[in-house]
């Protein structure tokens, strides 16, 4: 009965997409299953990162470099007809710039950008910093994604904005982004989501020296939650223009108790404590009623596999996307022994 009662956390873990594999897989050798690399947060472990069709998806915290750049050509304008308008603003001020046609790329190898309505370099920033780093006014200016830089208008075009840095995500003169669908911005926002299996509580414990007994209570729960593993966890940010957030969380969790049944929780489960003695779980548990002994390596291979629901909303529209995540344990089940005693 005390090796029941005492219990620790050790389970090997796998995160996927959609993915569900052979509990046994994850125990081979040691090591991990084809396609999934060691977890070099939590060795012993294995992970696979969600991916969507498309190309992956970071974190929406990347901190690209920035090009300090000279006065050279800032971008390709193609055989595009360049015009001014009359009407543009920059901090305030109205362009310097009469309206009608002018080139495309001045003297001095600047593209005109329609959308500022001036010529546009690479901004240089202030001198007398390291390279790589763009100051203005006495501050630093960091780079706001990994795609884009910071430019500066002519001083022509507007009379004291020379050199004011303006970032942009695509060059000056470059062509315009094609609209994002409210979809569209949602399945790359989803791309930055990197859920992982839960951290399994259990008792009995799994690991060498650890037995259950058939017919006593067995207890599941999420151990330590976090927002990568359990949720809620949300994420905002404006794509191609169009502002959009979403929110993920695990809306129930399966157990797969690997002798052919599996007990859905809607809910966390309840950590088991030494002074519950043999009681069941109010919310998550269960009760082996034959021996893990013909199991391969004499064990019960338990998973949890996590439902994960992304909801989101963008440009007056909402919607769902679902996937899964995948930790893994095993559990050796024997029977009690009756001792009489005179």
């Amino acid at each position: 009965m005390q090796r029941f009662l005492a219990f620790f956390l050790s389970p090997a873990l796998i995160v996927g997409l959609s993915v569900l594999l052979p509990v046994s897989s994850a125990f081979a050798d040691g090591g991990c299953p084809t396609g999934m690399v060691p977890d070099p947060t939590n060795p012993g472990s294995c992970i696979v990162s969600i991916e969507v069709p498309g190309g992956g998806g970071g974190n929406g915290n990347g901190n690209g470099g920035v090009d300090g750049g000279g006065t050279g050509n800032a971008g390709n304008p193609g055989t595009r007809e360049c015009a001014a308008t009359g009407a543009g603003t920059l901090g305030g001020e109205p362009t310097s710039r009469k309206k009608g046609p002018l080139p495309c790329t001045n003297d001095f190898g600047a593209v005109w950008d329609d959308a500022h309505q001036c010529y546009m370099t690479l901004y240089t920033g202030e001198p007398g910093h390291p390279d790589g780093e763009i100051w203005n006014n006495g501050v630093k200016l960091d780079p706001k994604n990994t795609k884009g830089k910071f430019y500066g208008c002519d001083l022509l075009s507007f009379g004291s904005a020379f050199q004011s840095p303006i970032w942009l995500d695509t060059p000056p003169g470059a062509p315009a982004v094609p609209p994002i669908t409210p979809a569209e911005a949602a399945a790359e926002l989803f791309k930055r989501f990197q859920f992982k299996g839960v951290d399994i509580g259990i008792v009995p414990r799994p690991g060498a020296g650890s037995q259950g007994s058939v017919g006593l209570p067995v207890w599941m729960w999420v151990n330590n939650p976090a927002q990568n593993t359990y949720g809620p966890w949300t994420q905002s940010d404006t794509i191609r223009g169009l502002a959009i957030s979403g929110t993920a969380k695990v809306t129930s969790i399966d157990w797969n108790m690997g002798d052919g049944t599996v007990i859905s929780c809607s809910n966390p489960g309840s950590p088991y404590d030494v002074s519950f003695g043999v009681q069941s779980s109010p919310d998550c548990g269960y009760s082996y009623s034959r021996m893990s002994k013909d199991q391969p390596g004499g064990k019960y291979p338990v998973s949890a596999t996590s439902h994960w629901q992304f909801d989101w909303a963008a440009g007056g529209q909402t919607g769902t996307a679902t996937t899964t995540a995948q930790s893994v344990t095993q559990l050796d089940i024997g029977e009690m022994q009756t001792v009489i005693t005179k």
